[in-house]
């Protein structure tokens, strides 16, 4: 699992129902949220550099909003799989003949075992003509 990213989406929903329930102006929220009113401007209206915040900062906006910093993060997009690389071309059509719902188990091992058959064959004389 990797490192989880900020939901400023989240962030900006907390910050501006804090701003309306206690009726602050822009000014008045950033110096209760102990911030510069341009920080808080730029987070409130997503603006390049909003996800470059620094932890403090972040700290700060999750503090004076009273939500736990862990409510706002998002689950990290899991890495694609290298594994393909690794495996041979057979290899991989087996996989996918596998996970084919219109073929029966027997029919896809039958198939992979032709493609193998064919691969190895030609291969090997391809590799002979370089």
């Amino acid at each position: 699992m990797g490192i989880s990213r900020i939901d400023f989406d989240k962030l900006t929903e907390y910050l501006e129902w804090k701003i309306d329930q206690e009726g602050l102006s822009l000014r008045e929220a950033s110096v209760a949220a102990g911030i510069s009113p341009a920080t808080l401007h730029r987070v409130l209206r997503r603006k390049k550099g909003a996800a470059q915040l620094d932890m403090d900062i972040l700290l700060r906006l999750a503090g004076w909003a009273g939500v736990p910093l862990e409510n706002l993060l998002q689950p990290a997009e899991p890495k694609k799989s290298k594994a393909t690389k690794h495996q041979s071309t057979p290899d991989v059509i087996e996989v996918h003949l596998r996970a084919d719902k219109n073929l029966a188990p027997g029919a896809a091992r039958a198939i992979s075992m032709m493609v193998r058959t064919a691969y190895k064959q030609f291969a090997s004389e391809e590799g002979k003509d370089k």
